[in-house]
């Protein structure tokens, strides 16, 4: 008779992958004290019984049965053939309808000979074996949880033991880098997994980044030394169904000698994360987020019809043309906002200088009237004294005293004395008025020089995100066209 054999071991460790090795030499033997011929030997590796879904080799054997290729198949016991009831009995059925017999070895049971019944109780005995292994597992899994067992593997750390990380300085560098990109530099998730790729950075397995790998290390509270285990439990052995425990049932451990970053700077990311997170959710008023601040104007365009920011977008042909546009229309056409209102960069910035210089005049005047706003500050200083008739004063004063002194009333003691106080007042007043006009002299060109920067700004477009809010609080955008800027 030609017979397949089929054997399974559920872990990959040496001594499991031995135990493959004997149930393979104890089919050979089988054939030849049976006399049978064995076709092939189909064996899934590190795989659980209770699933079919990645026993590769077991799929490969119903194919092959439905080919005819073999009349019969010989499993050593039934808990190698599955842990799950409902499979294993379609599996039987399935080989009943070619015409093929499943003979298991040591309960001396086949699926020709016994009734179904008989071997749906055997199954379901399996099965049971195998809940009550994952019960075990789970126990011993959640005694390491609370023990604060650490991952094999996890990026920015070297494992020591069970229960111990030692910090990688490389790999912490970069974990440092996407924090900052992400909270100080706007980029998101998908642009810093480029910028990693770009300067050579490499995951933990030297492969490239992703987008979803960064969001791993921007959400993971171990970087800012809090290890959070328990989040994920099996509720299911059978169908393997893991659900996210919630946060009351996560176990926490404080290991402050494994912060990469602050807590600040984590606490800041989940921010920004929460708030990006909820830009979409079901019937929302989309919410402003801090996602971008890399360009001149991210986040400051709103769309006045469906209220979004508006995104930037740049054709290279001779010249690099950069314009902004509504996300919304651009994605999802008119159905969710009609407002097809481009912007150009250019043209927006000449619209900022225009709107601010029309309420400050030229620049050159503006200089002046800044410098005049400071030194009439710094004049209540030196007003009440009057500084320059107060010099002119004392002046006089002097003149007099000598006039005293030359018809005789004082006496040279207090001609010097006298002389000595209107003079030192004098040196007084004229420092302050000498600081007043340098005061003066420095407030002009300062302004001089700021007005020079912000013509520079607005004429090369070179202001970045942080300045531009300085200047400008929103600007609205509506679908006839219409731009109002709204000054800071």
């Amino acid at each position: 008779m030609r017979i397949a054999a089929y054997c399974r071991v559920s872990t990959g460790n040496d001594g499991q992958l031995d135990s493959l090795k004997n149930q393979k030499d104890f089919f050979i033997r089988y054939a030849t004290e049976n006399n049978h011929e064995l076709i092939a030997i189909y064996a899934d590796e590190g795989i659980s019984g209770t699933s079919l879904r990645k026993r590769n080799e077991f799929k490969k054997m119903m194919y092959d049965a439905s080919n005819k290729q073999f009349d019969s198949v010989v499993v050593k016991d039934i808990s190698r053939f599955s842990r799950n009831t409902v499979d294993f009995l379609q599996a039987i059925r399935e080989l009943k309808s070619y015409g093929i017999n499943t003979v298991f070895v040591n309960s001396n049971m086949e699926s020709f000979g016994e009734s179904e019944f008989i071997l749906t109780v055997f199954s379901a005995l399996a099965q049971e074996e195998s809940i009550n292994i994952s019960k075990r597992v789970k126990f011993g899994k959640r005694i390491s949880t609370e023990k604060g067992c650490v991952p094999h593997s996890i990026f920015g750390y070297e494992r020591i033991d069970n229960y111990t990380l030692k910090i990688e300085p490389k790999e912490a560098e970069i974990v440092r880098k996407i924090f900052s990109l992400y909270v100080d530099e706007g980029l998101g998730c998908r642009r810093i997994s480029a910028e990693l790729n770009k300067s050579g950075c490499y995951t933990k397995t030297h492969g490239e980044w992703n987008p979803k790998g960064v969001l791993r290390i921007l959400k993971n509270p171990i970087y800012c030394g809090e290890y959070v285990n328990g989040k994920y439990e099996v509720v299911d052995c059978i169908s393997k169904k893991t659900v996210r425990l919630p946060p009351d049932r996560n176990v926490h451990h404080q290991r402050n000698e494994w912060a990469i970053v602050s807590r600040e700077l984590f606490q800041k990311a989940q921010s920004i994360l929460w708030k990006n997170g909820n830009r979409f959710a079901p019937n929302a008023n989309f919410v402003q987020t801090e996602y971008g601040m890399k360009h001149t104007f991210s986040t400051l365009i709103k769309c006045a019809e469906c209220g979004r920011s508006y995104t930037r977008k740049s054709y290279k042909g001779r010249s690099e043309r950069v314009y902004w546009k509504c996300p919304t229309n651009d994605q999802l056409t008119s159905e969710k906002c009609g407002n097809r209102t481009v912007v150009v960069e250019a043209e927006l910035l000449k619209i900022i200088a225009t709107t601010i210089y029309s309420l400050i005049g030229k620049t050159e005047d503006f200089s002046k009237e800044i410098a005049n706003s400071i030194i009439s500050l710094s004049k209540k200083e030196i007003d009440h004294k009057k500084a320059k008739g107060y010099i002119e004063e004392l002046k006089g004063k002097r003149v007099k005293i000598i006039d005293l002194y030359t018809a005789g009333i004082i006496d040279i003691d207090e001609l010097t004395e006298r002389i000595r106080s209107i003079d030192s007042d004098i040196a007084s007043a004229e420092a302050i008025n000498s600081n007043f006009s340098s005061q003066r002299a420095s407030f002009e060109l300062l302004c001089e020089k700021a007005a020079s920067k912000l013509n520079s700004l607005f004429i090369t477009g070179e202001m970045k995100n942080h300045e531009m809010r300085k200047i400008v609080k929103t600007i609205s955008v509506n679908a006839e066209g219409e731009v109002k800027v709204y000054l800071a």
